[in-house]
């Protein structure tokens, strides 16, 4: 109740500022990994995936330099890969569940962890003093130090909310105004009233507003459509209070989860990823940024 309180308080000194340039500048970031030892992972064996996703509008004109919203990303990863249905229970709840729900009864199939940033774009000193204290709760990195205005620049300008974590295990600090969450993927899901085995929800647990939300694999792709979750009119990946997800680290570690295909006869595997962007909700029906496609590469091993 007590976070509630403070975060009703903040939501009074939400500003929905002009549109931003979407000059977008996008990571997809997805090495695949041997299970076990220091070793180039093996072709036609399992593998482990380390990934990170961040999404930056260095000309944005939104505090924080908030970005658009990631709409859909798509991962393909090496020709000939292909999950193991069999590799846990499965879960067996809707994609949308509730974040505790799914911990409590989805515990065995659990295939991944890591962490995420939703960037909330609020301005204003008393929502940045406030989502310091309820970002993330008592395990959640400390906050960045307070955002200091670069000489002929705002204070929206400061390095926190350009930088990128994609070698972070856990980030130092948490950019000011960002909430912190931490990221679960279970394997299964019940997407459109159906259970599917090729299914995995990824759950964005933190202590405003944690969600969940789901993707299909299909032979060697993922596929992650997100959410449009702040009401009538709000574009694919907008989450409630027009609050986006701006970073987002997942290591898929189930020894026995996904299995890669055949290593190329140069020993270099490569991840596609797609990344498509929608527009806000203020900005009516206007296109979306256009996607962009990012490759990974990791070495392999007949």
């Amino acid at each position: 109740m007590k976070v509630m309180t403070a975060l009703t308080a903040v939501v009074a000194v939400l500003v929905v500022p002009a549109a931003s340039s979407a000059a977008i500048s996008q990571q997809a970031i997805v090495k695949v990994k041997s299970t076990a030892g220091a070793l180039a992972p093996k072709g036609k064996n399992y593998v482990k995936v380390d990934a990170y996703l961040s999404t930056r509008d260095p000309a944005s004109g939104r505090p924080q330099l908030k970005a658009n919203p990631v709409s859909k990303a798509v991962l393909a990863f090496p020709p000939g890969s292909t999950i193991n249905p069999k590799a846990t229970p499965g879960c067996h709840l809707s994609q949308y569940s509730p974040v505790s729900t799914l911990k409590a009864k989805c515990a065995k199939a659990l295939v991944g962890m890591g962490w995420a940033f939703v960037n909330t774009g609020w301005d204003g000193a008393s929502a940045r003093t406030q989502l310091a204290d309820i970002s993330g709760g008592p395990n959640s990195p400390a906050r960045c130090a307070d955002p200091v205005a670069p000489v002929g620049a705002t204070v929206n300008q400061d390095p926190q909310y350009s930088a990128t974590y994609e070698a972070a295990g856990v980030p130092g600090c948490v950019p000011v105004g960002h909430i912190w969450s931490r990221v679960y993927a279970y394997q299964g899901a019940i997407i459109n009233g159906k259970y599917l085995s090729n299914g995995i929800i990824f759950a964005n647990d933190n202590s405003v507003a944690a969600i969940a939300f789901g993707g299909t694999t299909k032979t060697n792709t993922l596929t992650v459509p997100l959410p449009a979750l702040n009401g009538t009119g709000a574009g694919l990946g907008e989450l409630p209070f027009g609050w986006v997800l701006s970073d987002f680290k997942l290591n898929i570690t189930k020894t026995n989860y996904l299995k890669a295909g055949a290593c190329t006869s140069s020993k270099k595997w490569t991840v596609k990823s797609t990344v498509s962007f929608s527009n806000f909700k203020p900005d009516g029906a206007l296109p979306g940024p256009a996607s962009q496609v990012k490759s990974t590469v990791s070495p392999c091993r007949p």
